[in-house]
């Protein structure tokens, strides 16, 4: 036989054996389904849990004041008259 011939035949039977192990040895079983369908479910129900409670949109405003900034920043607004009206 040729040596590239043997080369091809070694390399199929090397891709052959490599299938086989993956589609036997590699593939999840049912337990493994499982576990994860129910680690799933309970990060689904912690989440819900989680956004379930929702926070204040603005903690600030009970704390801050509502002051219109253009009235506080003239102090001589009622003292100062034009001379030109």
């Amino acid at each position: 036989m040729n040596t590239k011939k043997i080369i091809e035949i070694v390399a199929i039977l090397i891709a052959i054996v490599g299938v086989a192990y993956w589609f036997t040895v590699m593939r999840p079983t049912q337990q493994a389904r499982e576990q994860a369908l129910d680690t799933t479910q309970a990060i689904e129900q912690v989440v819900e849990n989680t956004l379930s409670v929702a926070p204040e949109t603005n903690p600030a405003t009970a704390a801050v004041p509502a002051v219109n900034p253009l009235e506080k920043t003239n102090p001589f607004k009622n003292e100062y008259e034009n001379p030109f009206k």
